[in-house]
């Protein structure tokens, strides 16, 4: 779920991803970092994970140079690509990833939708 926080200053996004092998959770902020005048972010995961990411705008979507420390204190670094594919889609890739320094494989786009409320 995505909300703004009370002064419209920040995004407030809260995620669950659940697969056959993983189930992770958290809350991720979104806002303007007033110093530089881009976008950040900075994610908590419910296992104690820590991350952040800068946005920067390419063309039609938005690529986030990310790192942070996993719950063990290992490091990870990547680009997370965000792509629109309408209104209540868009897709997420993580490429150009690193655990404390080593290469992994980039991961396969993943289709995100919105949940539609009544």
């Amino acid at each position: 779920t995505y909300a703004w926080d009370a002064g419209k200053k920040f995004i407030i996004a809260r995620f669950t991803i659940r697969e056959a092998d993983i189930a992770l959770s958290g809350v991720q902020v979104i806002g303007r970092d007033p110093a530089q005048d881009t976008i950040h972010s900075w994610t908590f995961e419910a296992n104690g994970g820590i991350g952040e990411a800068d946005w920067s705008r390419d063309g039609d979507h938005w690529i986030l140079d990310a790192a942070g420390t996993l719950s063990d204190g290992t490091t990870l670094s990547e680009t997370n690509v965000l792509r629109r594919v309408n209104n209540d889609v868009f897709t997420w890739q993580s490429t150009d990833r690193a655990l404390d320094g080593g290469e992994l494989a980039d991961l396969a786009p993943v289709k995100v939708t919105r949940v539609k409320t009544e």
